[in-house]
């Protein structure tokens, strides 16, 4: 009979065999509860431009869904008249938003097709898509806030304060 050898070398020695342990890669860590905030290797991910981080928070919440340039103008600049000007200001914000995540070692988190974008929700780990999940410890980390510097964001308060409700 073969047995398992145990060992407390990195590698693990299995009937016989050195099986390397995979390192899990790094996710980019996503605080939605609170203020918006993005993590790379636990530090802060910088954004040239505030609107770009508003960008990707818009993204993340929207779950992975695809994201049209004409929404988020509506949603970045509701002030404004969709016109030349603000497609342009999202061009330049999307390109902005991606060049940082390319930065981090991160080009392949968002999937892009003509006039639309979207996340990659698997490549982040996120507070709120695990209270979405039911995850105990996400539910009992919020806290009444999210993503609170956007002011769209604010109608997802009530739906998550509802489901903290029927947990209690």
């Amino acid at each position: 009979n073969e047995i398992a050898l145990l060992s407390s070398h990195p590698s693990v020695c299995f009937w016989g065999y050195i099986v390397e342990e995979k390192e899990e890669e790094p996710k980019l860590r996503v605080q939605c509860f609170g203020n918006f905030e993005v993590f790379w290797k636990n530090k802060p991910v910088v954004f040239q431009l505030s609107k770009a981080k508003e960008l990707f928070a818009y993204l993340v919440h929207r779950k992975g869904s695809s994201v049209s340039m004409a929404e988020l103008a509506a949603v970045l600049f509701e002030d404004k008249e969709d016109g030349l000007s603000v497609q342009s200001q999202i061009r330049n914000l999307v390109a902005s938003m991606r060049k940082t995540f390319s930065s981090l070692g991160c080009p392949d988190l968002f999937n892009k097709s003509r006039g639309y974008i979207s996340i990659k929700t698997d490549l982040i780990n996120c507070d709120y898509y695990s209270f979405m999940n039911g995850d105990s410890d996400a539910i009992n980390e919020y806290s009444g806030e999210y993503m609170a510097q956007y002011s769209w964001a604010e109608f997802t308060v009530g739906y998550l304060e509802g489901v903290v409700n029927r947990e209690i």
